[in-house]
């Protein structure tokens, strides 16, 4: 039998965890099922998109499994990341090379690029780094469309970052599932 790689489906685990999360949060803690993993992380839509065929609501990393859950989707394509514990939106600041693309900016480009091809308004990432609590990091305009403001625990706004807020995930829970409807 091959020996599983260290850290190998660390990030399928946090998926699965992220979509009950979500799905709980969007139905009051009701249904733990209406979001779920999209087929291999969005590649699958990716794949299908370069000939030219359409996916339903499978760009990023969540995808819905129940209709109820339509709304968010089309209000926002979400991608979730676990681990890189030595990668933040910092990066993008003090970045030796500023030619090089850093990691946190890849997720934003394939953020906005699964945005549009979701058709969906708005993009959001939730990332986790090792020992540490899960960030939201999201476009300003959503932000403040949903609640979140500069005076949310644990908010910022990075103006350089193409107008970038980030919040804890704990306090992006306390928004009102509502104001994405």
């Amino acid at each position: 039998m091959a020996k599983k790689r260290r850290g190998a489906g660390k990030g399928g685990n946090f998926e699965r965890k992220m979509c009950k999360e979500i799905s709980l949060w969007w139905t009051g803690g009701e249904n733990s099922d209406v979001f779920w993993r999209t087929s291999n992380s969005g590649g699958r839509a990716t794949t299908r998109k370069k000939a030219s065929q359409r996916t339903f609501m499978q760009h990023g990393d969540v995808g819905v499994v129940d209709p109820i859950g339509k709304p968010l989707l089309d209000f926002v394509t979400i991608e979730l990341k676990n681990g890189y514990p030595k990668t933040n939106i910092f990066q993008m600041l003090d970045a030796p090379n500023k030619r090089v693309r850093q990691q946190w900016a890849q997720w934003r480009h394939k953020a906005i690029r699964d945005m549009k091809a979701n058709e969906s308004k708005y993009w959001m990432i939730i990332h986790q780094r090792t020992c540490r609590a899960a960030l939201v990091y999201l476009p300003k305009e959503m932000a403040l469309q949903i609640g979140a403001t500069p005076k949310t625990r644990a908010m910022f706004w990075f103006p350089l970052m193409g107008k970038t807020a980030v919040i804890t995930l704990k306090d992006f829970w306390k928004l009102d599932p509502g104001k994405f409807k």
